[in-house]
């Protein structure tokens, strides 16, 4: 959305000036730096230095081409650009454009900024937007990483996050077995005491049993004697 935004001010910027301009320059010309450049009104049918003068709609067809191309790279192809040579090559088409509508509507481009010290072609500010955007767009790419180089600089800015992770793992699983092993000695700490309990306990409890068990067994045999011994008196008698 930038990009149109952009291209839509380079679209407005030309097309007020050309107007005002035109208003101020129509009938003669202006110097705006004196022994540098002046403004005059020129009004092109062709091309650069007024090439192809006789080719309207082959200029409208070869700028039109041009101007579905650049959108084909702002819209389609910008990542492999980069964002400040698309933001570059916004100007160039709204230069273009701006251009365009004057060759469609007039049949001509008015240009009016003349160098005085050097025989040049009288250019407009949509062919500064063009220029300027042109030239910038070729030194932001040239600037620009693609292909394997950008990848690296990914792959390369990726990799302490990768470490970093790694070394959050391996410390976890380190700390892991201590917190285990500290979990089980208080364990088997706080269990060790009621083993002990129950052991002593059962130390206690048990030796009573077979004492009892004693107890009952010789007081049998005691009470049992009398009788075994009294039988054999009545046997005696008889």
């Amino acid at each position: 959305m930038l990009y149109l935004i952009i291209a839509a001010a380079a679209i407005l910027l030309d097309q007020i000036s050309k107007h005002y301009l035109t208003l101020l320059v129509k009938d003669g010309s202006v110097r705006l730096i004196p022994g540098i450049i002046r403004l005059v009104y020129v009004e092109n049918t062709g091309a650069a230095f007024s090439m192809f003068s006789s080719m309207r709609w082959a200029l409208v067809a070869t700028s039109i081409v041009a101007i579905a191309g650049i959108l084909a790279i702002l819209f389609r192809f910008s990542r492999h650009f980069g964002k400040p040579a698309c933001y570059a090559l916004s100007l160039v088409l709204g230069g273009a454009v701006g251009n365009l509508i004057d060759r469609v509507l007039f049949g001509y481009v008015a240009d009016f900024f003349e160098f005085e010290f050097v025989r040049f072609a009288v250019f407009n500010v949509a062919d500064i937007f063009i220029t300027v955007g042109g030239i910038a767009f070729i030194i932001f790419y040239l600037l620009h990483p693609t292909g394997d180089a950008s990848k690296k600089k990914a792959t390369a800015g990726e990799a302490p996050d990768a470490v970093t992770v790694t070394e959050g793992l391996a410390q976890e699983t380190i700390e892991s077995p201590e917190d285990g092993a500290a979990e089980n000695r208080i364990a088997s700490e706080s269990g060790a005491p009621e083993n002990i309990a129950v052991s002593e306990s059962g130390e206690t409890e048990n030796p009573a049993l077979p004492n009892s068990d004693m107890a009952e067994n010789t007081a049998a045999p005691e009470h049992g004697a009398p009788d075994l011994q009294t039988e054999p008196d009545n046997d005696a008698e008889d």
